[in-house]
This record gives C-alpha cells, sequence and structure tokens, in this order.
C-alpha cells in the first residue's frame, strides 16, 4: 500500500546523503511537500532537484540561530508543518573513550543532541498548526545497548530516545506525536569506513541474525509509516529497525 502525503509539509534534517537523502526520495513519492535541511549545500542541491522539493537550506543544526533563520522562513512561507524528521547526526569516530578528544565530544554532541533539541523548539509553534502532526527523531539502536569505542555516540543516541519519550508526554495534549527511529547498523557513505574492514564488519554481522547491514529505504519506509495515519495511536515509542541485533544480545 503506498502512503499518501499530498500536501503535507514535511521538513527532513541531514537530506543530503544516506538515511536523509532515502527519507526525502520515500516523502517525495508520497507526494510530499519537501523542506530539506543539510550542511552540505552541493550534495542538497543535488537531493533537492531529484526529489523536486519545494525548498531546501544550507543550516548546521547544531546552530540555534541558524535553524531559527530557518523556520523563520517556512513560517513566513508555509505557515505550518505537519511532519518533522530529526535525522541530522554525525558519525563516530571508533576510538577508546579515554583517548577521545573534547572537541570530537562537542561536535557530535553538537549535532546528534543539540540538533534535535534545536528542531524540536523551533519546530513546536509550527506542528501545533499541522494535520495530524508528528515529530520524528532518528536514534540508534546502540541508545539503546552501547557499544564499544562509541561511548559518546551511545551517550547522545540515548538521550535522543529518552527525550522522545519525555516529550511525547509533554505534546500529547497539543495532538503533536513524537516517535524515534532506532536503525541497527545500515550501509552509508559515513558507514562505509566501517564496513570496508573486514574483521570488523565480519564481526558485527555475526551479530546480527539477519546477516545484512540495512539498505537507507529500509529506514525510510519506517519513518513513512511512523508519520502516517496508520500510526496514529504511536508516541513515545521507539521502533527498532535492526535485523535482530538486539535480539541476539
Amino acid at each position: 500500500m503506498r502512503l499518501d502525503f499530498t500536501n503535507k509539509n514535511v521538513l527532513v534534517t541531514g537530506a543530503s546523503r544516506g538515511i536523509g537523502k532515502a527519507i526525502a526520495e520515500a516523502f517525495s513519492q508520497c507526494g510530499a511537500n519537501l523542506i530539506l535541511v543539510a550542511r552540505n549545500k552541493g550534495r542538497l542541491e543535488v537531493v533537492a532537484q531529484k526529489v523536486k522539493a519545494r525548498e531546501f537550506f544550507c543550516a548546521d543544526v547544531s546552530s540555534y540561530s541558524e535553524m531559527e533563520e530557518v523556520y523563520s522562513k517556512v513560517k513566513e512561507k508555509y505557515g505550518f508543518l505537519d511532519v518533522v524528521v530529526n535525522n541530522a547526526g554525525i558519525s563516530p569516530h571508533f576510538r577508546s573513550f579515554h583517548k577521545t578528544p573534547e572537541s570530537d565530544w562537542d561536535e557530535i554532541i553538537g549535532v546528534n543532541l543539540k540538533g534535535v533539541l534545536n528542531n524540536a523548539k523551533l519546530s513546536f509553534e509550527l506542528l501545533k498548526k499541522g494535520r495530524d502532526p508528528v515529530l520524528i527523531n532518528v536514534a540508534s539502536v546502540v541508545g539503546l545497548a552501547g557499544a564499544q569505542k562509541i561511548a559518546v555516540y551511545c551517550a547522545t543516541k540515548a538521550a535522543v530516545v529518552n527525550f522522545t519519550k519525555a516529550l511525547s508526554i509533554e505534546w500529547a495534549s497539543y495532538s503533536i506525536r513524537v516517535v524515534g527511529i532506532c536503525p541497527g547498523y545500515v550501509k552509508t557513505d559515513m558507514t562505509k569506513g566501517i564496513f570496508s574492514k573486514d574483521d570488523l564488519r565480519n564481526q558485527l554481522l555475526s551479530m546480527i541474525p539477519m546477516r545484512r547491514f540495512a539498505d537507507p529505504p529500509e529506514i525510510a519506509n519506517v519513518v513513512l509509516f511512523a508519520a502516517s495515519s496508520l500510526a496514529s495511536y504511536i508516541t513515545g515509542s521507539c521502533i527498532i529497525v535492526d535485523g535482530g541485533l538486539l535480539s541476539g544480545l
């Protein structure tokens, strides 16, 4: 069944590649009016043209002032949002925590956590005016179980999971659903370096009952479901999309 988002205003962050690009493509195929945000202008322009986005903005989600400018323009032109997908994130550097410099902490926390908080706060007034509005936060299975050598990344994703739960309680009275998505390992540009290492790739695959990594559209399809009327009674939950990884731990 094809989900219908015709005339729905959908904003997606981190839309220039990987999961964000797949999410933009999926919503485009379902008729959404797309508003895309990412830091890389060149890649973002390519995606925006492909999905026929209504608007795209080159902005850093970790900067409240930059995102405030984005939302000001969206409010002026559209007046409301129906779906906001908090997808922007950066992949971790695989290193022991005691060897992780503070600059890495700041970058990971800035994008993966503060970026989610910025978008949630700034989207609130526009979502209140939306039709069956939904805020979707892309977290990770490592926010639920943890993993070696990515402690700060795990911490940010765990925070997003709990933020999703807490915010869903606050926003229920405004009829805004808040849903988390927790992907496992996904084949993207950001994970290419990880999967290119035979020992690490084989170790990860051995932990996944389905014995494969996800393709970005498989995550995007779950985002579509979570944003649709089929999920009308889902809020505060984090949907796990991991090929059985957590079940096998």
